[in-house]
């Protein structure tokens, strides 16, 4: 079965999405902070006559602090997962010392630093299965010799293949010496 990947517009529509709800979240916890600071009407007030003495647009602008949260928090919402500096070292030096010869040990590791990072997510679903082929995938590339790299760019460029982990291990496995 063909495994997909979100690609980078999709992801990128993705992130807008969900940092919008985020913010229409946050500003529902400041109109209920706001409500908290008006003046609760006495029990047996009609519906018509609850009037609140200001206008919750006055409320931002006399708050305009909370509307560079939002804008701050916006740009700190981490998207993706970092592999950590010193795997991503051990990586490295795997593949300059013999990609192919320590291939079974580069993959090894990139699937076990995968499920490390992202043991905390939900098994429910494909969001974790995704999230850790994505990553895979991105650091497959990173760690890759320079003229596999570029082979597997031109083959995701033609739409040959997609940035899928097996599909570029698969391809990766063509160019290996033979024995």
């Amino acid at each position: 079965p063909l495994r997909l990947i979100m690609d980078d517009a999709a992801q990128a529509f993705l992130k807008t999405k969900i940092q919008d709800n985020i913010t229409k979240y946050f500003m529902l916890i400041v109109f209920s902070g706001y409500l908290r600071e008006e003046k609760v009407p006495d029990p047996n007030t009609p519906e018509e006559d609850i009037k609140l003495a200001k206008k919750f647009a006055d409320y931002m602008k006399d708050n305009g602090e909370i509307a560079i949260m939002i804008q701050k928090g916006k740009g700190k919402l981490q998207w993706e997962r970092d592999i950590p500096a010193d795997v991503l070292t051990r990586l490295e030096n795997l593949s300059k010392s013999d990609f192919f010869g320590n291939m079974g040990t580069i993959i090894h590791d990139i699937l076990g630093a995968a499920n490390k990072i992202f043991r905390d997510m939900a098994d429910v679903g494909d969001h974790k299965k995704r999230a850790k082929y994505r990553f895979s995938s991105k650091t497959l590339m990173t760690v890759l010799p320079i003229e596999l790299q570029d082979m597997i760019d031109a083959k995701i460029e033609a739409g040959e293949i997609t940035m899928d982990f097996y599909e570029i291990l698969g391809e990766v496995q063509k160019k290996k010496p033979a024995a």
